[in-house]
């Protein structure tokens, strides 16, 4: 079970600001403090919703060995995020474009798949400066494979 004491273990720099008020920490220390909470309430699936959003390179990598370690102690866990290099970590990847769900499997896989960069990319480019970055067949290709999902 997750006490007090294996949360401080798990997140040394809570135990260190444990006379600090919440709203005085770092968005780092916030998010370790709510995973925190969630942990001692013993649940089975951890649901974390844009966990990085804000965050730097140091504290993005701290999550992903949290929510590895999570994992490895019987714990599902839930990571939505916009940020690709954090979920190109993750075991298994959902992509969700503007319609809804567009893919699911290893990384590897999804990060490759030209429909699914053009979903990743819609949200970031213009038509045109998608059209510069893949050739026109390659572009088509794979929108008639996303339209088809």
């Amino acid at each position: 079970t997750w006490s007090l004491q294996r949360v401080y273990e798990f997140f040394p720099r809570l135990e260190q600001r444990s006379e600090q008020l919440a709203r005085t920490l770092s968005g780092g220390e916030q998010q370790m403090l709510a995973i925190g909470r969630a942990l001692m309430t013993r649940p089975r699936l951890l649901m974390l919703d844009e966990p990085s959003l804000g965050q730097d390179t140091a504290h993005k990598a701290e999550l992903i060995r949290v929510a590895r370690a999570l994992a490895r102690a019987g714990h599902l866990v839930v990571l939505t995020t916009h940020d690709l290099p954090l979920a190109a970590q993750a075991d298994q990847l959902t992509l969700l474009g503007p319609q809804g769900f567009v893919a699911h499997g290893p990384p590897t896989e999804i990060l490759h798949d030209d429909a699914c960069v053009l979903v990743q990319l819609a949200e970031e480019v213009t038509a045109e400066e998608l059209l510069d970055l893949l050739d026109a067949d390659r572009v088509e290709a794979a929108l008639a494979r996303y339209r088809a999902l």
